[in-house]
């Protein structure tokens, strides 16, 4: 159940490129149909069309141009992104079920600033580590780290994902 967020920037661009250029073309159609002079000069573009050649520089550089966009999209649509929902030990039950990143990252956060003298923590989860900023008004904050991280570890026990990262824990004290 590891859900990733849709590429839906890069698929919204080449979806309304596309819609400007049927709507341009149906236009200058419908003019060319009615009588009105079109938008697009048909006749120049049927000129144009019958003196270049494979060769010529426009076509190169139009080729070379949509062939690299076609390697950006494709590289948007393969590179790896984010999971939005994190799957969960599923248990005896066998159910199936995740937490969302934004839930996940909230519930530790509380679990870290629940910790006796961390006035707020800094949550940031990553593919395989959780990274946590605590910030305290301690001067000697002695084993505040190792507290926070018993913490995380017994939230994360609760919560049960399936792969348990790895937690740095790093203070900072309201001082510095």
């Amino acid at each position: 159940m590891t859900q990733r967020t849709r590429r839906s920037l890069p698929a919204s661009l080449v979806a309304l490129t596309l819609l400007a250029l049927c709507v341009l073309v149906a236009v200058s159609c419908v003019q060319s149909l009615t009588g009105h002079p079109p938008w697009l000069p048909f006749d120049a573009l049927t000129r144009l069309g019958t003196e270049l050649t494979v060769g010529s520089p426009p076509v190169v550089i139009a080729a070379a141009v949509t062939g690299l966009l076609g390697l950006v999209l494709l590289g948007l649509a393969v590179a790896p992104v984010a999971v939005t929902v994190l799957p969960l030990d599923p248990g005896p039950s066998g159910l199936t079920s995740g937490v969302t990143r934004r839930s996940l990252v909230r519930a530790l956060q509380v679990s870290a600033e629940g910790v006796d003298g961390v006035d707020r923590a800094d949550v940031h989860l990553g593919t395989r580590r959780v990274r946590v900023k605590v910030t305290t008004p301690l001067h000697e904050p002695g084993a505040l780290g190792d507290q926070v991280c018993a913490a995380l570890l017994d939230r994360l026990a609760d919560i049960s994902p399936t792969r348990t990262p790895a937690i740095r824990v790093r203070i900072k004290s309201r001082d510095e």
